[in-house]
């Protein structure tokens, strides 16, 4: 409900002399105030368990408001590519150097900053009064959300560091949690990854299920491993889970192979018994996919590079249970929750190593609002710290699919540079960020660009969620970090419409 009608409806009420509700108050001079705002709280990467990264309880930043919005606060530190969660009016993020921050909404100030990792990359989440969150050398960490005070850790990187030297580069490759974790019940579930830099390097990728009290493992599904058969290494999970609670099902995208015969449950979307962590169904959508950095820096054959790494989102197509996701082909289907039949497929933009659907979508009202690449500078030269991810002609395309129409286009709109964080929805405003430093606001029904700012120059501005009023983004991010390119500035910021 927009401000101004809220408003006005209390002096309505006051004028025809009916009582006030429990929410609405008079002020000393007798007039009425408006309820305080409905409670909007983003408690993990996707916003809540379905993934939808939209949230349906904020009435504070609207359409209406959006265009006035200026920076609240911000808190500096190394690159983060963190959705920011809001729980209880505390902002829990991470980032590029290993610190976990929480901060408060209404003003920035630090609640408390621990630094307890090497490094960053996923975001929290905040459940049952504690922070959840997975870091670059494969640990789980649990923390009070009130104090920080460590609740338990899990290291679940079942592989060794590979030593390797690419390029000129030497490098040791670790167990890299990149996924962020959500909860089904009382379990943690994550996805498991690592760099794919040679075919030789030992890692293989796993969806794990853990005890959201002790840290205990209570499951490790393979997905190298299918039908009693050993594939290729690699398969990162670089998705986060979209859970389906009524189902005790967990979904999730799967990357490439790195090593041949590829696994037939890599560039898919894999369904997952939450309590025994058995396999329901898989839809590899680009098979015999064998991908390294080894390979291509050799000029070897290989194949396309076509990830799921992006988060799946849970709705309905006309009544019919429904899973969607996008990959790095610059498609993305709709798939039957049940059985993981195609319902329909819609091609955004062309695919490559570097290109098409890189990030999650959101969901609103039978809209999926997703973001897809398309990549056509590649750089003078093949090093993994020379990428030109802002480059303007490398330009990201934010799609409106009708999902009730066989994801039939809306609406379209194309940014310089491409995007790398999130999609987020609230009260009919999309936002996303640029890998220039930029976030965007979109008018949710006409696609049109109704607000922008440079969140941060040094690096991409990744993660974006909407809650109590603020837009929160953080930024300062680029690949390869930790292989030969400097931690860059970055931090979060907190925007709010201006009064």
């Amino acid at each position: 409900m927009r401000r101004d009608t809220v408003y006005a409806a209390a002096l309505a009420t006051a004028i025809s002399g009916v009582g006030c509700s429990d929410d609405e108050r008079v002020s000393s001079d007798g007039t009425m105030t408006p309820p305080e705002p409905a409670s909007s709280e983003w408690g993990s990467f996707g916003g809540d368990p379905t993934n939808s990264r939209s949230n349906e309880l904020e009435n504070v930043l609207t359409r209406d408001s959006v265009g006035t919005l200026t920076r609240a606060w911000e808190s500096a530190a190394p690159g983060s590519t963190s959705t920011p969660a809001v729980v209880d009016g505390i902002v829990y993020w991470g980032d590029s150097k290993g610190t976990l921050h929480a901060n408060r909404l209404v003003d920035g100030s630090e609640v408390w900053a621990e630094a307890i990792a090497s490094g960053f990359s996923a975001s929290p989440l905040v459940a049952g009064g504690r922070v959840y969150l997975g870091d670059s050398s494969g640990v789980v960490h649990a923390r009070d959300a009130a104090s920080g005070a460590p609740a338990w850790e899990a290291n679940i990187a079942n592989y060794a560091a590979d030593d390797v030297e690419i390029a000129g580069l030497s490098l040791s490759i670790s167990t890299n949690l990149f996924g962020s974790p959500s909860i089904v019940g009382d379990t943690i579930v994550i996805g498991t990854a690592s760099a794919p830099f040679t075919p030789t390097q030992a890692f293989r990728g796993n969806v794990v299920g853990i005890d959201s009290a002790t840290g205990t493992e209570k499951w490790r599904f393979d997905v190298t491993e299918h039908e009693g058969t050993i594939y290729g290494v690699g398969v990162s999970v670089w998705s986060s889970p979209a859970v389906d609670e009524s189902r005790s099902t967990i979904y999730i995208g799967t990357g490439q192979s790195y090593a041949e015969p590829a696994s037939p449950l890599s560039d898919a979307l894999l369904a997952i018994d939450a309590d025994s962590g058995e396999l329901v169904w898989s839809r590899q959508f680009t098979p015999n996919d064998f991908y390294t950095f080894e390979v291509l820096v050799a000029a070897g054959m290989q194949g396309e590079d076509y990830d799921v790494g992006a988060a799946p989102t849970l709705f309905e197509v006309s009544g019919r249970a429904a899973v969607g996701v996008g990959d790095k082909s610059g498609m993305f289907y709709a798939l039957d929750r049940d059985s993981g039949d195609l319902i329909w497929g819609r091609e955004l933009t062309p695919g490559s190593a570097l290109g098409g659907v890189m990030t999650a979508a959101a969901f609103h009202d039978g809209v999926i609002f997703v973001g897809s690449n398309t990549w056509t500078n590649f750089g003078g030269n093949l090093s993994l710290t020379d990428i030109p991810f802002d480059a303007p002609e490398n330009t990201c395309g934010v799609f409106a699919l009708d999902v009730n129409d066989d994801g039939n286009t809306r609406w379209n709109i194309e940014f310089e540079s491409v995007c790398i964080g999130g999609v987020a929805h609230a009260a009919g405003v999309v936002y996303i960020g640029t890998a220039n430093g930029t976030v965007h606001a979109i008018d949710a029904k006409t696609g049109e660009e109704v607000w922008s700012d440079l969140a941060g120059p040094d690096g991409i501005a990744s993660g974006t969620s909407v809650s109590g009023g603020h837009l929160l983004v953080t930024h300062g991010w680029a690949f390869a970090i930790g292989v030969d390119s400097p931690i860059l500035d970055g931090g979060l910021v907190a925007y709010a419409p201006s009064e």
